[in-house]
């Protein structure tokens, strides 16, 4: 029994080292790469260490947006200011908070998070603990770590490190964007009820809701515990009345009376078919309306 304990720890120590290893090894593979959010989809390789960005995007696909390829010189253009992005794709509140330790972590400071959020970002666990958000993400030790600790499930902790031995990261290193042009010619209701399939897998749940609400409440006390204000933005579409949207309101409202935050719900701002190309995502046409009209009403009232 005893020499099979000692096996048995030679192997765990063996296969430990034999990890920690590969795991060093990725790490200095890529450890110089760093990039624009103009040139990359990637938080890790866009965030700099111990910088200020007067404003920093947050949110999902739809906040991921404004910085998207040349959208982000746009924004910067029109802010006058050094915008940073932790904003990403299908990201739920949960990689968001994960994403806003690591910013504050790495001794970076923001003055204003615009945080572009949608109902479906609090329903359901496939945009949170579930989504695997990391594929085009470099390995650091710093987030793994905070990785390790984190809501998020296993899977997408393994997938994360597995995905870095895969070809299109040995190929792309992060650097692709997704940039989207052309525009709608009309709104197709089937289109649309599709979309809303896609964005509420779980349909509409008060537990669920409760569950995130809380990550939300702890994102802007985190923020504020770093002097930065948060700007809350529902983002415009075209796909009516979202599911969740009310109580998402409600949540907000109570937020801003009780922490330095502000809450603007431009869902209905921008209508016509030719400012989006898909029935939720701005063109660049519809992104510099969206500037001129709708941002500055938020910016003049930053908490």
């Amino acid at each position: 029994m005893k020499k099979f304990s000692v096996k048995l720890f030679l192997f765990i120590l063996l296969n430990g080292g034999v990890a920690l290893g590969l795991l060093e090894y990725i790490y200095l593979q890529d450890n110089d790469i760093a990039a624009s959010p103009a040139v990359t989809e990637s938080v890790l390789l866009s965030t700099g260490t111990n910088c200020r960005y007067p404003v920093l995007v947050m949110g999902s696909s739809h906040g991921r947006n404004l910085t998207r390829g040349p959208n982000h010189t746009v924004l910067e253009h029109f802010l006058k200011r050094r915008v940073g992005t932790i904003a990403q794709s299908a990201a739920g509140v949960v990689p968001e908070y994960l994403w806003l330790q690591y910013f504050y972590n790495a001794g970076n400071q923001t003055d204003t998070i615009l945080y572009v959020i949608d109902p479906f970002m609090l329903y359901s666990p496939k945009w949170n603990e579930g989504l695997y958000f990391l594929t085009d993400e470099p390995f650091r030790w710093d987030f793994f770590r905070l990785l390790l600790f984190s809501r998020v499930d296993a899977g997408v902790i393994y997938n994360y490190v597995q995905s870095k031995f895969t070809t299109p990261w040995k190929e792309e290193k992060g650097m692709k964007v997704q940039p989207e042009d052309g525009s709608l010619e009309r709104i197709d209701p089937r289109a649309v009820n599709s979309r809303l399939k896609v964005l509420f897998p779980d349909g509409i749940s008060e537990t669920a809701f409760l569950k995130y609400a809380r990550v939300l409440k702890r994102t802007v006390q985190l923020a504020n515990s770093h002097q930065s204000g948060v700007i809350f933005i529902i983002p415009p579409g075209l796909l009516g009345n979202l599911p969740g949207k009310d109580r998402l309101v409600f949540l907000l409202e109570d937020l801003k009376r009780n922490g330095k935050c502000s809450f603007f719900d431009f869902s209905d701002s921008l209508k016509g078919p030719e400012l989006y190309y898909n029935h939720d995502h701005l063109n660049i046409r519809g992104l510099k309306r969206y500037l001129d009209n709708c941002l500055p009403l938020a910016l003049q009232n930053r908490p």
